[in-house]
């Protein structure tokens, strides 16, 4: 997958960058606009949120982080005026929007993670990937760690101490109107 995109007009290309930051251990998030002339500097229309790490179903259990940043590049409106991208902020992925002046806000409020984002073929309504089964599965899994959990095919044992939901759980893709914004 591209980790950048090219504007309509093939003028300025948008990515998601993250830096690390040494001192707070963490790293510093966002969103830059980047011409392709050669002139001009780079800006950044959004900063903020955190790691959204990729995730994989394995040996039968759901959304195992791999460790590694999930790698999805933002998506320009058909006209070229504003940027679609996910952003992780208190736990829980949405998709963002930031206009060239880098206005930025959140224009989903899902409660679970938007895990993919790209546009349908008429180039104005954004399909977006998410498991809402997936809350619900891992707050049972946490009501189940207050009696202890039983140690069975739900562990992955490398990735961490508890168990997982069990693969697969359904996968939904939500349409929004880039226009109207309902989803």
């Amino acid at each position: 997958r591209p980790a950048f995109s090219v504007s309509p007009d093939g003028r300025a290309a948008a990515l998601a960058i993250r830096r690390a930051d040494i001192a707070s251990d963490s790293y510093c998030f966002g969103i830059a606009l980047v011409p392709l002339d050669g002139n001009g500097a780079m800006r950044l229309l959004d900063v903020g949120g955190s790691f959204i790490p990729a995730t994989n179903d394995i040996r039968g259990m759901s959304a195992i982080e791999s460790g590694v940043p999930l790698v999805l590049a933002p998506l320009w409106s058909r006209d070229g005026r504003a940027i679609y991208y996910l952003r992780r902020d208190h736990g829980v992925t949405q998709v963002w929007r930031a206009d060239l002046a880098g206005r930025a806000s959140a224009v989903t409020s899902l409660k679970s993670d938007a895990r993919s984002l790209e546009w349908a073929a008429d180039g104005t309504t954004l399909l977006i990937g998410t498991r809402p089964a997936l809350p619900a599965a891992e707050a049972a899994i946490d009501r189940e760690g207050r009696d202890g959990y039983h140690f069975d095919a739900r562990f992955w044992t490398l990735s961490e101490g508890r168990p997982r939901p069990r693969a697969p759980l359904p996968e939904a893709v939500l349409l929004l109107d880039s226009a109207n914004g309902p989803v």
